[in-house]
Order: C-alpha cells, then structure tokens, then sequence
C-alpha cells in the first residue's frame, strides 16, 4: 500500500520518503515474481539477489527533482551576489569569485538554512589544496548531502555554478579537510556572524522569491 504523507514534506524530507516509495515497490515486485516462481525469500536473500539494502537518508535519496530545486537556488543566488556587487551593496566583497570561496560557500549554506525546504539538509564545508601551490591556497565549497555545490569554481574553467558530482578540478584537489557547516557558522564569533548576515541580506533582498523562516532569526 502507498502512504500518503499527513504534512507538506521539506525537500529533503520528499525526497527520501520518494525513494522509499520506489524502493517499497521494487521488494513488492521481488516478492511477488519469488511467489510465482513458489520461492519464498528468507530474511537477507533479497539482498544476496542483488536488491540494496533499505536508505531513507538525504544523501542516498536525493532525486533530479531536488537537484533541479537546489541548482536553481545555487543559480539565483549566484546572480544575486552579482547584482549586489554591481548596486556596491556589497563593499565587504571586493573580490568575486576569485578568493570569495569560503565566504561564499558559508553565506550559501546560511540562506539554505534560513529556507524552510532545505532547513534540515546536512551541509558540510570542503577545502583543498591546490596543487603545485603553497599549503595554506586552498578552495572551499559547500556540500549538500553529497552533491557539490560550488559558485566560485569558474577561476578555475569550471561552470559559473558547479552542482553535482564533483568535477575533474575537484577532484584534482588534495590534503582535503571537511566540516560540519552547521557546528562552523556556531563557532563563528558574534562579529564574524554579524558580517555573514549583513552581507547575507542585500543578496536575499535581490532574489525572485524568498521568505525567510519564521524561527530562522537575524
């Protein structure tokens, strides 16, 4: 039987409970060709037959339909960044998108959490080093779920906004470092803070459509 959500879902919820539709009809379907054939299916024989195990996380289940919502946004937002720069709304950004990385990779991750769709979607912070160049040059983007999201890899001959799979230029990277986006912008101290969402606020203000959360604060 099908089930039907009681509540709107979040992105991120819709797309694990689609795929655990999907994977719901694929072991409906093994189990009725193995009652046909008069087999019945132990525990673990369905796997052993090659039918993967149950996910339900955001990272496994994430569909084309949320990749479309979240490229969308990573666009926009992209295109805000620029209109804001070219209204000097942003004189703490001199720089775009060269050396903007990890500024703008945290500015990204603090507007998804400020969305009600992708408030709960694990974001981590990438770094790598460049190779051939000092230690401390390195590149930093943002990944949501395990789909990368980079808005300041064109420097380097990639997309203006890299979303997806990680490139050949990601790739490349080396001596890489990761975290947890939500316990990096926790740590910031109250001034750092307080310029994310400074700058934060002439980009939301030049995005088509944004309504913050209500509980999202300043």
């Amino acid at each position: 039987m099908r089930r039907v959500p009681t509540r709107p879902l979040r992105a991120n919820e819709r797309c694990a409970w689609q795929g655990s539709q999907e994977l719901l009809a694929a072991l409906a379907f093994v189990d009725s060709l193995a009652s046909e054939l008069g087999v019945r299916l132990r525990p673990g024989e369905i796997r052993r037959a090659g039918i993967p195990p149950a996910h339900t996380t955001f990272a496994t289940e994430m569909d084309d339909g949320c990749l479309r919502d979240l490229r969308s946004l990573a666009s926009e937002f992209r295109a805000a960044i620029e209109r804001s720069r070219a209204d000097h709304a942003l004189p703490s950004l001199p720089y775009f998108p060269d050396g903007a990385c990890r500024l703008v990779s945290r500015l990204f991750a603090l507007h998804l959490r400020r969305r009600d769709s992708w408030a709960e979607a694990p974001l981590r912070f990438v770094s790598g080093h460049l190779p051939g160049q000092e230690p401390y040059v390195r590149h930093t983007w943002l990944l949501v779920d395990d789909a990368v999201v980079d808005l300041t890899a064109d420097p380097f001959g990639e997309a203006r906004v890299a979303l997806g799979s990680a490139t050949a230029f990601h790739d490349s990277l080396d001596m890489r470092e990761e975290a947890m986006a939500d316990s990096v912008l926790a740590g910031l101290s109250a001034d750092e803070s307080q310029r994310l969402h400074r700058l934060l606020t002439p980009i939301e203000a030049r995005l088509p459509t944004f309504t913050v959360r209500s509980d999202a604060g300043a």
